[in-house]
């Protein structure tokens, strides 16, 4: 059960980080009638937070291995597909969070949707990985002055 309980809460985590995205651009569309400036914020934001939150997780419950190759499974297997659907309906206007058109020579807006995988995935996975290399150094080093 917590193999799948990992999985789920990879899932979950892919899924709350495309819903803050999509909830901060349909704010700036909507109620702010700027391009990107909620989006903006967020697209950097999102993915620190997430790896703060980890960092907690990780230092508090202290997960094995295995637990975190599923949760990053199920967080990759959801936040892909996702990605690739809001890239796709963004660069061919079909999003349900209409993107405004606001400039008359080139249209940037909806660049932080389809570019927020970026950030939110590759960014953030590699900030784990480094930050499990020192986890694992420092344990290593511990253990060293330990003996």
């Amino acid at each position: 059960m917590d193999k799948v309980r990992s999985v789920l809460y990879g899932i979950g985590a892919a899924l709350a980080s495309w819903a803050v995205m999509i909830a901060a651009d349909a704010f700036d569309e909507k109620v702010l009638d700027k391009s990107s400036l909620i989006g903006g914020i967020a697209y950097f934001a999102v993915p620190a937070i997430m790896l703060v939150v980890y960092i907690i997780h990780c230092n508090k419950r202290n997960p094995a291995a295995s637990g975190l190759a599923l949760w990053h499974t199920g967080f990759i297997g959801a936040f892909v597909p996702v990605w690739i659907y809001v890239y796709d309906s963004v660069n061919y206007n079909r999003f349900f969070v209409e993107q405004v058109k606001r400039g008359s020579f080139i249209d940037l807006n909806g660049l932080e949707l389809m570019f927020y995988g970026i950030t939110a995935l590759a960014a953030f996975t590699a900030a784990c990985g480094i930050y499990q290399l020192i986890r694992i150094g420092l344990s290593k080093r511990v253990t060293r002055s330990a003996r």
